[in-house]
């Protein structure tokens, strides 16, 4: 629990140790810091004035943390909204490795994701999709697939909840479809396909990342490699998009000439100008 309340150089140490025994181990310091400069110095092999080295692979996400709970909350602005996103991936040239983070929405110290949204189903899977497609390891608390809520400030036990299931005197078991209602089924569903996508997809989780500017509500990025390329389209704004035009995401998108919708499964054959949805992630498998 939160890596930089230990003596630094014991932590090193103990690391040392614990690599020395299990190299193939990762392991995960809770860094809970908000800014980006402080938490990459507590990540292995960090550019570190003092020459310190943690020798401690991952590192919590929290500046990301902040982000995402705040990023569809907002209409954008210069440093708002969708802006939120950007700008700490805009400050990955300061971790050692910025693939081995661990980013996430909410944890058990945290208000669950869901509420933070508002219980808004749109934003939520917006956070979700955006988690599962950025760079580092994504952590997903349990219930957040069934939107389970609960605000910190009214103490850790409603953020701590039983899930609902595998109790004795539980009247509602989540681990089934019919324990749900439609509602979180949908949530569950969207969840559980981009997990199983995602883990099939190893350019997401093992490619580069390249991000453009957010403009007029849309963010958009991609990951890729030598061989695949996925574009990731973010539409903030409350309304249709029915002409996004793709110019300037040319660097990326020259010899594709079509797509796959992935969470829809069908094929895009236009990719000069784009659809989105209002409120909606939009994820494509380029095609050559």
């Amino acid at each position: 629990d939160t890596q930089p309340y230990s003596y630094k150089e014991f932590l090193t140490e103990w690391s040392g140790r614990i690599f020395q025994e299990y190299p193939g181990f990762n392991v995960v310091g809770e860094t809970w810091l908000q800014k980006e400069s402080v938490t990459a110095y507590f990540q292995k092999d960090a550019n570190n004035a003092d020459g310190y080295n943690s020798g401690i692979p991952c590192v919590t996400d929290f500046s990301m943390y902040y982000a995402i709970n705040k990023a569809f909350n907002e209409n954008d602005g210069w440093t708002e909204g969708l802006a939120r996103l950007y700008y700490v991936l805009a400050q990955d040239f300061l971790y050692a490795s910025p693939e081995n983070t661990f980013v996430f929405s909410d944890n058990h110290d945290l208000t669950r994701y869901y509420s933070s949204v508002g219980e808004n189903l749109d934003r939520w899977k917006m956070g979700m999709a955006f988690l599962m497609t950025t760079r580092g390891i994504p952590m997903i608390y349990y219930g957040t697939e069934i939107l389970m809520t609960g605000e910190e400030h009214k103490g850790h036990g409603f953020i701590r909840k039983d899930f609902p299931g595998g109790w004795p005197n539980d009247d509602k078991n989540a681990f089934l479809k019919t324990g749900r209602n439609l509602e979180q089924n949908e949530a569950f569903d969207y969840l559980q396909k981009l997990i199983l996508w995602r883990n099939n997809t190893p350019v997401i989780y093992e490619g580069k990342l390249k991000q453009f500017v957010p403009e007029n509500e849309v963010y958009v990025y991609f990951r890729y490699d030598e061989n695949e390329c996925i574009m990731i389209i973010l539409n903030n704004s409350n309304k249709q998009i029915k002409a996004l035009n793709t110019e300037r995401f040319n660097e990326c998108l020259e010899g594709y000439h079509y797509a796959i919708n992935v969470e829809i499964g069908e094929s895009v054959n236009y990719l000069d100008v784009l659809t989105l949805s209002p409120k909606s992630v939009t994820i494509l498998e380029l095609r050559k």
